[in-house]
C-alpha cells in the first residue's frame, strides 16, 4: 500500500467520533479511515488529567500500528492535553479545540459564544486559552455536563432524562448571557444536534468536526498525500460492539467494518 492510501486515524472515548467519521466521508470520500472508540472507559470527562493520559497513549499506540497518516483526536476532552499527546507519536495528530475555536470566531456576534463540554474540557479551560491565544476579544461563556455525553452514549430512550441533561447545560448559560452561537464541545453532542435545536430554536449550533476536516484535508493537499483508493472504514471498540450499530445508522455512516479491541 502506498503511504497516499495509508488511513487517516480517529479515537475518541467512545462513539462520539462518528461525527467526526460523518464528516470525513463526506469531505474526502477517498480517504480509509480507522477509528477507535474506548467505550469500555467511557466517559473520561469525569476523570483526571492522568488517567486520560494513561488511557489515549494506549489508544494512539494501537493507532500506530494500523499504517496512518495522521491521527485526529475527536474527543474535546482529549484534546485538552494536546501538549502531552504530541510527544507520544511521530504522526501528525490533530485535536478537534483549535478547529472548534476557528469555527468559533467565524460565527461570532456581540453576545459572544456559549460552549456546553465535559467537565473535564471546561475545567481545563483549554477553549478560553485557545481563543486568547488567536487573538480574540470574543466572549467565552462555558458550561460543563456531568451527564450529557453519557446518556448519549448509552443510547437511552428516556427522552426525559436526554432533554433534562440539554437544559441543565443550556439554561445555565442563557442565563449568563443572551446567547445566538452554541459550540458544541463534545463530539458526542452533534448525535442530539436536531434534539437540541427543537428545544432551542434561536441557537445557532456550531459542530468543531466540520472546521477540523476542512484543516485535515488542506493538509493532505498540501503533502500531496490524498487518497485515490476506494475507502474503507475499521471501526475498532473496546466496549460492546452492538452499541455502536445505532449511531452508525443515524449518522449514515458507510462501507463500516466494526471489530472488537480491548488494549
Amino acid at each position: 500500500m502506498g503511504y497516499n492510501n495509508y488511513s487517516i486515524g480517529v479515537l475518541d472515548s467512545g462513539v462520539g467520533g462518528l461525527t467526526v467519521v460523518k464528516e470525513i466521508q463526506r469531505q474526502l470520500p477517498k480517504e480509509n479511515i480507522v477509528y477507535f472508540g474506548d467505550s469500555l472507559n467511557m466517559p473520561y470527562g469525569n476523570k483526571d488529567v492522568g488517567e486520560i493520559i494513561s488511557l489515549t497513549k494506549k489508544i494512539i499506540s494501537f493507532i500506530d500500528t494500523q499504517n496512518v497518516k495522521v491521527i485526529l483526536i475527536a474527543c474535546n476532552t482529549i484534546s485538552s492535553q494536546i501538549e502531552n499527546l504530541i510527544p507520544l507519536t511521530d504522526t501528525p495528530i490533530f485535536d478537534i479545540i483549535y478547529p472548534g475555536c476557528l469555527a468559533a470566531i467565524e460565527n461570532q456576534s456581540e453576545d459572544g459564544i456559549g460552549l456546553i463540554a465535559t467537565e473535564a474540557t471546561v475545567k481545563a479551560n483549554i477553549y478560553g486559552k485557545t481563543l486568547k491565544s488567536l487573538k480574540s476579544e470574543i466572549p467565552l461563556y462555558s458550561q460543563g455536563s456531568h451527564d450529557l455525553a453519557r446518556i448519549i452514549e448509552k443510547n437511552n430512550t428516556n427522552k426525559e432524562q436526554l432533554e433534562l441533561a440539554i437544559k441543565e447545560a443550556i439554561d445555565s448559560l442563557l442565563v449568563k448571557a443572551p446567547i445566538k452561537n452554541l459550540l458544541l464541545g463534545c463530539t458526542h453532542y452533534p448525535i442530539v444536534q436536531s434534539e437540541i435545536k427543537k428545544l432551542y430554536p434561536q441557537l445557532k449550533l456550531i459542530d468543531p468536526a466540520v472546521k477540523l476536516v476542512e484543516i485535515v484535508k488542506s493538509y493532505l493537499e498540501k503533502h500531496q498525500i490524498l487518497s485515490n483508493t476506494r475507502a474503507q472504514l475499521k471501526i475498532y471498540t473496546s466496549g460492546e460492539m452492538d452499541s455502536f450499530l445505532p449511531f452508525i445508522d443515524v449518522l449514515g455512516i458507510k462501507n463500516y467494518t466494526l471489530i472488537k479491541q480491548v488494549l
